[in-house]
């Protein structure tokens, strides 16, 4: 188990007023450009979007980060997931190059923290 292991994982995200599980934020082993790294990672029910939730979670998540010893972080996205992408900008990540993962196109930002 990753946080065993390392100190990192997937945290619950719940809605204080409902008590509703509404999301995650965390962190994750990630291998970028021959490198081990760890990588930011959040998702958030369509429905609680637009609340602030994936800003204030990761946040402490980076927080907790800078904590346990890391001095920097990658997150990826697609590259039309402008709303996520506005998140990491919001949290002071900066573009630094453009992939495949799992398939797929993707955005890399990092953050020095």
């Amino acid at each position: 188990d990753a946080y065993e292991i390392h100190g990192i994982g997937k945290f619950a995200l719940v809605e204080k007023s409902t008590g509703e599980l509404i999301g995650y934020s965390g962190l994750e082993n990630f291998s970028y450009q021959g490198k081990n790294v760890v990588e930011l990672g959040y998702r958030i029910r369509p429905k609680s979007r637009g609340y602030g939730y994936a800003v204030e979670a990761s946040s402490a998540v980076l927080d907790y980060a800078k904590q346990i010893g890391y001095s920097s972080v990658l997150a990826l996205t697609e590259p039309e997931n402008g709303q996520s992408q506005h998140i990491l900008e919001k949290l002071g990540f900066e573009r630094c190059g453009k992939g495949v993962f799992e398939n797929m196109s993707v955005d890399y930002f990092e953050k020095c923290i």
